[in-house]
């Protein structure tokens, strides 16, 4: 009777579990709805453009990588909502695979759940996490090439390498070591063997997608000029990139995740290896695997961090430190739960580098981005004014309203979407491009911070810049008729090309 009574108390106890964790995803969700602002609102504007039929990098460029965009262009195939399913199927992605690593380490049940669906989520949407971006899908498949690697499924992680490749190509300098550490574990040439497999196959796949679209050459040229842009004007040299690391407004995120390593290897250390057994390797083992993480995530940094988004680099060797923290201290953990509980979410927001106002999202703002999602932005509310159809060139930025949704049966006669006196160097070449295919568009849209920049001083911008604002005034006094539709300014061909 009493095995009975207990019995029903841990089924009842884990019901209420599984009912918090799903309970707490739901209150994510306002967080992880995509606006339609700044550099999400480009991605689906691109995305607009691929289901038009333009070619990703030929009939639109765009400088991320495919498969990035190519998963939200199926989403928009059915719906813009689908933008809310895409982030939240990420996001379990990295759940799950944080799920399936605490597993292998042997973490309880309760643990296991803990770290994967209520702490990852938790660090990977804090404050350094824009929704829509592109490194959550990247964190999310790198977590989940380390899971299928330490569950010796060699090949299936090649694939999985291979399509984050593909799809965040900054996060493969912290992946590739981290699953080669796995890999030196394994002491096999049978799952080298499998792991190089399946990363050619999962290449070869890609590439002759990129093929078949007509894609290649293309993609080919925009990762040579990212390289160039990495590391061109914006930072000079070694220093700077490593300087914003350290100034950076939730650098408590990688210097909390520095301490917890430092007091673990200590305490890991103070003990006789020979005491703990098979738990003493496990340790180890998650112990260099957050390391690794660590050191290589601010190795990327140093190459390519610009934004506060890049800092969601540190999210990885954060999920590892806290899976690490765990396994240490497991039994004491589930001695106590509630405590554990609260403590465990405290460090997660912690390590997520909470910002006011970004972290905490309402479901009153969340309503706003959907009734955004669903809408005809100004600017193709504006050609839809004019006709249901025509080719139109745009000269803007990524604020709102540059998604091109609605505008299917419209044509892209130029595929370069923003500009920006800042980054006129780097855009050189696509400026002197947009200058010999305006003319050939029936329409031109310009935002209106573009509008600002043809009529304003620009003594301060660079040469190249203030030549193609010359340029473009030239061309728009010529060949086309302006008129301002709102904030929006529409420009029609007046002459024949």
């Amino acid at each position: 009777m009493e095995r009975k009574f207990l019995s029903v108390i841990r089924l009842k106890n884990k019901f209420l579990f599984n009912f918090l964790v799903i309970f707490f995803w739901f209150l994510r969700i306002p967080r992880t709805t995509p606006s339609v602002n700044a550099d999400r609102g480009m991605f689906a504007a691109v995305a607009e453009r691929v289901l038009a039929g333009d070619r990703l990098y030929v009939g639109v460029w765009f400088p991320k990588d495919p498969v990035f965009i190519w998963v939200i262009s199926a989403g928009r195939f059915f719906s813009p909502l689908a933008d809310i399913a895409i982030e939240n199927m990420w996001l379990l992605l990295a759940s799950y695979a944080t799920y399936k690593i605490a597993k292998f380490f042997e973490l309880s049940y309760f643990i296991s759940i803990f770290c994967g669906f209520l702490m990852t989520p938790t660090i990977l949407t804090g404050g350094n996490y824009y929704a829509g971006y592109t490194h959550l899908p990247g964190i999310s498949l790198s977590l989940c090439a380390v899971a299928m690697a330490l569950n010796s499924r060699f090949m299936i992680s090649g694939v999985i390498i291979s399509v984050t490749f593909f799809t965040k190509i900054m996060v493969i300098p912290l992946l590739i070591p981290l699953v080669a550490y796995i890999l030196f574990l394994s002491k096999s040439k049978k799952t080298a063997r499998q792991l190089f497999m399946g990363i050619l196959l999962g290449v070869v796949i890609i590439i002759n997608i990129l093929f078949l679209r007509g894609e290649l050459a293309g993609y080919f040229s925009t990762v040579i000029w990212n390289f160039k842009y990495s590391g061109g004007d914006i930072y000079p040299n070694w220093i700077y990139p490593v300087a914003h690391i350290l100034r950076a407004s939730n650098s408590m995120s990688w210097s909390l995740i520095i301490i917890i390593l430092l007091i673990l290897s200590l305490k890991y250390f103070q003990n006789k290896p020979n005491n703990f057994g098979q738990n003493s390797v496990q340790l180890a083992q998650l112990q260099y695997l957050t390391i690794i993480s660590l050191f290589f995530s601010l190795f990327v940094l140093a190459l390519s961090g610009m934004w506060d988004h890049h800092n969601q680099i540190l999210y990885i060797p954060g999920i590892f430190s806290v899976l690490l923290f765990t396994k240490y201290f497991q039994n004491k953990i589930l001695e106590n739960k509630k405590m554990s509980f609260i403590c465990g979410l405290l460090i997660a927001i912690l390590i997520g580098g909470p910002k006011q106002g970004e972290v905490f999202v309402t479901f009153g703002e969340m309503n706003r981005k959907i009734v955004d999602l669903r809408a005809i932005p100004p600017e193709a509310a504006s050609l839809l004014k004019i006709s249901n159809s025509g080719s139109y060139s745009r000269l803007g930025t990524n604020g709102y309203g540059v998604n091109s949704f609605g505008l299917r049966k419209w044509k892209l006669a130029c595929p370069y979407l923003e500009f920006y006196p800042k980054f006129a160097n780097s855009f050189e070449e696509q400026q002197n491009l947009m200058l010999t295919c305006l003319p050939k568009s029936d329409h031109v849209v310009i935002s209106p911070e573009f509008q600002e920049w043809l009529i304003s001083d620009s003594s301060q911008n660079s040469v190249i810049w203030n030549n193609f604002i010359l340029s473009i005034n030239h061309i728009l006094k010529n060949d086309f008729d302006c008129k301002h539709l709102n904030e929006i300014m529409i420009c029609s061909r007046v002459k024949s090309f």
